[in-house]
């Protein structure tokens, strides 16, 4: 309220006496006038106070207020933080979980220390670390099993599997076929007896993936042949013998840097859907041994024609089929060329004696087959093969299933002996699965493969795990040495040993000797 107003009040109220104060109360409007009158006496007292310094003082007294509630809550915040992390530490707790150690239980009523308090943060970054390390180890585990999973389901494929099964594992395995067509090709290797593990290894991954303009194609050894089947996946063409030829220099092309012999290839023949790339196999098999008798580089079974040997009204090709089928112990493609034979024969062949002749003629050819894959003495027990179509059907399905029995027992024996071999020299710091597969002479692809079906481990995880045990038993039964027991088992690296004790154990082996000796005590 400035000077002038005030005198103005003053003056008022001389003048006109004492009923000025509220003939003026409302005359200036900067400014608020209380009276207070008196009762008993002639006398009032009038009180003047300025808005702007009235509302100035309101306000200043509200801020005060607000600031002071919000340090209320700050300061409670703060109190209770304190509080629960003083007297409950979950975080350290979740990383001993995470690090697989069980958090050890404290006293009612105890409090962490000051220094594990102060150590919350770094327990946070501990756990995330050893997650992260989780992580990265799963990560690697699956990359490492991506070859044995691409191998076995190639090897499926060459011998039957439906188009739902594949579509739902070829994506585990890292792959699937675009196209709607396949042959399968076949190329033969120069034996060499002198070829390592890695270098048959080498050979086979220059053709674990080809691909091109409309084609995509995937390589797998063939174990009971010095051969790579490598199966082809393409779009349908007017020209399928150019693509098919394509297709074929662009592997032997890759395989020349690691393979400087020219091989000889066999090519089967274009069919549409997964179920086909047997058929096609069978085929490509068939003219690699038409191949090997002609002589020739390479082989279409297309170009395979004329009569069969002895049987001159029998195309050459259903008889090579057939024979194949049954080496490959595939029952379901023999069975159909035997159907295709049945109705060929009797297209040309009028008479039922000369019908019957064919008839004989296969039996004997399929007891040859028999001969060359050493089955002789298991087909000996069977029936001689009459001169009917389901006396010729039983001699093939025989033959199928001893050759699929051959097969597997031929697996199981490597496996067999591998896991032998491994369990006299698992103390040798030396033992590979290149070492193993150099002493038994096959690929470490087949050998991983055959060795995970038959002990349900890796080649890696049955060596650890096998020596683990022996630390048991040596940390059981004997006085030596960590370090010793460690040496003696095969590790030269003590600490990572340690950690994989501790990771299939779940203690170290220095606790796990102290358990053990107070187990017997107790007992």
């Amino acid at each position: 309220m400035s000077a002038g107003s005030w005198d103005q009040i003053v003056t008022g109220l001389l003048e006109e006496g004492p009923d000025a104060a509220s003939r003026i109360e409302n005359r200036a409007g900067d400014f608020s006038i209380a009276t207070v009158s008196s009762s008993s006496g002639d006398w009032r007292f009038v009180s003047a106070v300025g808005r702007a310094a009235h509302q100035a003082q309101v306000t200043e007294m509200r801020n005060t207020l607000m600031i002071f509630a919000l340090g209320l809550a700050v300061a409670g915040v703060v109190v209770s933080f304190w509080f629960s992390w003083s007297t409950y530490s979950p975080i350290r707790m979740l990383q001993e979980f995470v690090a697989g150690r069980p958090a050890e239980t404290e006293g009612r009523g105890s409090r962490p220390s000051v220094t594990s308090r102060y150590s919350e943060i770094e327990a946070i970054l501990a756990g995330l670390n050893d997650a992260y390390r989780a992580r990265d180890r799963l990560a690697s585990a699956i990359e490492r099993q991506r070859p044995l999973a691409r191998a076995q389901l190639l090897t499926r494929l060459l011998q039957g599997i439906d188009e739902d099964v594949f579509l739902s594992l070829g994506p585990s395995a890292g792959f699937s076929f675009p196209y709607s067509h396949y042959f399968v090709f076949l190329i033969g290797l120069t034996a060499r007896t002198n070829r390592s593990a890695w270098e048959r290894e080498a050979v086979i991954q220059s053709l674990g993936e080809l691909r091109g303009d409309g084609y995509f194609a995937c390589g797998v050894e063939v174990h009971h042949r010095e051969a790579i089947a490598v199966i082809a996946n393409v779009a349908p063409t007017r020209s399928d013998r150019s693509a098919q030829r394509r297709i074929v220099s662009a592997a032997v092309s890759r395989l020349g840097e690691h393979h400087p012999s020219t091989p000889m290839v066999a090519i089967g023949l274009l069919h549409p859907g997964v179920r086909g790339i047997t058929n096609s196999y069978v085929e490509a098999m068939a003219a690699s041994e038409y191949t090997a008798g002609e002589g020739l580089p390479i082989q279409f079974f297309a170009d395979i024609t004329g009569p069969a040997a002895r049987l001159p009204r029998l195309p050459l090709q259903l008889r090579l089929r057939l024979l194949q089928a049954v080496k490959e112990g595939q029952v379901d493609i023999a069975m159909d060329t035997l159907d295709d034979i049945v109705r060929s024969v009797a297209e040309v062949v009028e008479s039922d004696q000369a019908r019957a002749m064919y008839y004989r003629d296969l039996g004997t050819a399929l007891r040859e087959v028999a001969g060359k894959l050493g089955l002789d003495d298991q087909v000996a027990r069977e029936p001689e093969p009459g001169d009917t179509r389901e006396q010729l059907a039983a001699l093939i399905r025989s033959l199928c299933r001893l050759v699929v029995i051959d097969r597997s027992s031929s697996a199981d024996r490597l496996a067999s002996h591998a896991v032998e071999f491994v369990e006299r020299n698992y103390a040798d710091a030396g033992l590979s699965l290149v070492l193993v597969a150099d002493r038994f002479g096959t690929s470490l692809s087949h050998l991983s493969r055959v060795f995970k079906e038959q002990t349900g481990k890796t080649f890696s995880e049955y060596i650890s795990d096998l020596r683990v045990e022996r630390m048991m038993i040596m940390l059981r039964s004997t006085d030596l040495t960590v370090r010793e027991i460690v040496l003696k088992v095969g590790y030269q690296d003590v600490p990572n040993c340690i950690r994989k004790f501790r990771q299939v154990v779940g203690v170290t082996p220095g606790k796990y000797r102290r358990g053990a000796a107070l187990k017997t005590r107790s007992q």
